[in-house]
């Protein structure tokens, strides 16, 4: 199974990295965040961001069939994904420059989400506002948050030498 899992997480990590002219270097700011965090550490959340992955490569080639094929496996593998799916539907149809549009549709966003995942969050919030605090410490956010940090600072460092889309640039 879990083979499975990461043939699929490497399979969307290479399709994705072909699509641009420096893929080795997307490769490896990808290690440290998607293989090395998500896949390795979070099984539902690496499977997810997998199809979140090829759903936005299809977003971008226009294959909308795809695209929503791609969308529904990753909101049943984790309805989080159901966010980055609407998030991408933002960037590519919004154009920033009319506000009007852009918060009306910020506030549908937010509504459809909030309604989706509210238990969830609900359930979160309660846990951790009245609950012993002694046992929520996160020893593994730390480490996790410096590995993507490294990823982060590669990207804005060489971010004008890749070939980005504008939707692509709006995105990353």
């Amino acid at each position: 199974f879990h083979i499975f899992i990461s043939f699929i997480g490497i399979v969307a990590l290479f399709k994705l990295a072909n699509q641009h002219q420096q893929k080795w270097f997307f490769i490896a700011i990808s290690i440290p965040t998607f293989v090395i965090v998500v896949y390795m550490g979070f099984v539902k959340q690496g499977l997810a961001a997998s199809f979140v992955i090829l759903s936005y490569i299809y977003l971008l080639e226009n294959k909308k069939y795809k695209f929503t094929l791609f969308s529904v496996f990753a909101i049943l593998s984790h309805k989080t994904a159901l966010l980055m799916i609407l998030f991408f539907l933002m960037v590519k149809f919004i154009e920033f420059r009319k506000y009007k549009i852009q918060i009306f549709l910020l506030v549908v966003i937010l509504i459809i989400t909030y309604s989706v995942l509210k238990d969830i969050f609900g359930n979160q919030l309660t846990y951790y506002l009245f609950s012993d605090r002694d046992i929520l410490v996160a020893r593994g956010a730390p480490p996790r948050l410096f590995v993507h940090l490294i990823a982060v600072c590669l990207f804005l460092f060489y971010k004008n030498k890749m070939d980005l889309s504008k939707i692509e640039y709006r995105f990353y």
